[in-house]
């Protein structure tokens, strides 16, 4: 059983803007005010505890609409909750002490910062089978305030600290992910894994 976790809930502030009031609509210069709204950001638990997801925000397209102002829902993420076909996807990944997560792929570009503790990032250094885990796997401590820019490949976490850690991670939906096969011109399609 994972210890406690003893980050503190994240916070999220919405800043919208407000209509405008009618009888400024004529003026090339005036501007809205502005709405915030504050809430605290709920943990999903997955992994035994292991793992706790907390959705952030998300987009369904890209460009994005910043229009309207009010509590804005998120939209469903299908699957494992990672991808939001089409749109964006933030979140903050909270790992318990000594937890691995799987290798796996999404099909997206995902940005991976660390905001509190340090984290390993497990990538194959050679050929990898992930459903065996055979293969070499290279190790890369990330600190606070690194960026991962995770573009669709095999890759795991591993939180070999006695503190939980805390990952934000924006994804984005991406074209199925491809790599050229050694040698030659011809095009291997890496599947979701």
């Amino acid at each position: 059983m994972a210890s406690a976790n003893q980050l503190p809930l994240a916070r999220k502030l919405v800043v919208s803007n407000l209509p405008l009031p009618a009888n400024l609509a004529s003026s090339s210069t005036a501007e809205p005010a502005v709405e915030v709204l504050e809430e605290h950001i709920d943990q999903v638990p997955i992994y035994d505890g292991q793992v706790a997801i907390s959705p952030v925000f998300t987009h369904r397209a890209v460009p994005t609409s910043n229009a309207g102002s009010g509590k804005i829902e998120l939209a469903e993420v299908p699957g494992a909750g990672i991808v939001l076909p089409n749109g964006v996807n933030l979140s903050h990944i909270d790992m318990a002490p000594g937890h691995y997560t799987p290798i796996h792929r999404t099909t997206s570009t995902d940005y991976v910062t660390v905001l509190a503790g340090e984290v390993v990032l497990l990538t194959p250094g050679a050929a990898f089978d992930p459903a065996t885990g055979t293969g070499e796997v290279i190790k890369t401590l990330c600190k606070p305030g690194d960026v991962v820019v995770q573009r669709g490949t095999l890759h795991g976490w591993h939180n070999s600290t006695p503190n939980w850690i805390r990952l934000q991670t924006i994804a984005l939906d991406a074209e199925p992910v491809t790599t050229n096969l050694e040698g030659s011109d011809a095009v291997h399609a890496l599947p979701e894994v």
